[in-house]
């Protein structure tokens, strides 16, 4: 594998861990209306010949059913209303702190730009949706035996499964950071550093080349010549020594 698709993989990564971390966030927030559960009669009682009670009980367990289909599509649309809003929001926010990160985390830049426009689109696809029926429509009362839907998730399940994302997104950006970050710098610096076999813009020093001897700088003549005629007059002053006998 390319090196340099590893970052790519990682971004994309991360960016489908944070759309997964927030719808699984904004599930605990919103959990939506609540869907209408199984009617609760069985096939027995139906083929047999019930008693006024029983089928007084069978017929609230109906309207129940139908009453709370009813009132489920209409929160539903107020449920796809706010799961946009968060969804959007939460997008936005993730892909500005893409936009704001430095050069040298382009990699979480990516992927935090992947997952504010996978958020974007799972909101819109939710927005979008057309509400559900809640009640199937049934000739007789045996097509009420398979109607209803199951038990979801309660809040502590819903927390812990955010939790489990959280912690994953947490993990993936250390190990990106420590990683990925230590690439980035070491591709900076081989950038920065002048390719081998060219020759660098310094010039040695004229008297460093081989056969070449610097001339004497004038101003060491210049400097030197008036103390040595000094010199000379100071001699020439105290005349010349005796000589001894």
């Amino acid at each position: 594998m390319n090196t340099n698709s590893i970052p790519v993989a990682y971004a994309v990564l991360l960016g489908v861990v944070i759309a997964v971390m927030v719808g699984f966030g904004v599930n605990v927030i919103a959990s939506g209306p609540r869907p209408p559960q199984p009617v609760g009669i069985t096939f027995t009682g139906l083929s047999g010949t019930p008693t006024p009670q029983e089928s007084d009980r069978q017929a609230k367990q109906i309207d129940s059913f139908y009453s709370d289909a009813q009132t489920y599509r209409q929160q539903y649309p107020t449920f796809q209303r706010n799961v946009f809003v968060w969804y959007a929001a939460l997008g936005m926010l993730v892909a500005v702190i893409g936009v704001l990160l430095p050069a040298v985390v382009n990699y979480l830049r990516f992927g935090l730009l992947i997952g504010g426009t996978l958020l974007l689109i799972a909101g819109t696809w939710v927005a979008l949706q057309p509400v559900p029926q809640g009640a199937p429509a049934v000739s007789s009362l045996l097509g009420l035996l398979s109607t209803g839907t199951p038990r979801v998730l309660d809040t502590a399940g819903r927390f812990l499964r955010f939790a489990l994302a959280l912690v994953g997104l947490l993990a993936l950006l250390f190990v990106g950071l420590w990683r990925l970050t230590d690439r980035a710098a070491r591709a900076a610096s081989m950038e920065a550093r002048p390719p081998t076999g060219y020759a660098t813009a310094t010039h040695p020093e004229p008297d460093r080349l081989p056969g070449f001897a610097a001339p004497p700088l004038d101003i060491d003549v210049q400097r030197t010549a008036p103390e040595h005629a000094g010199a000379e007059r100071e001699t020439t002053q105290e005349g010349p020594a005796p000589r001894g006998s």
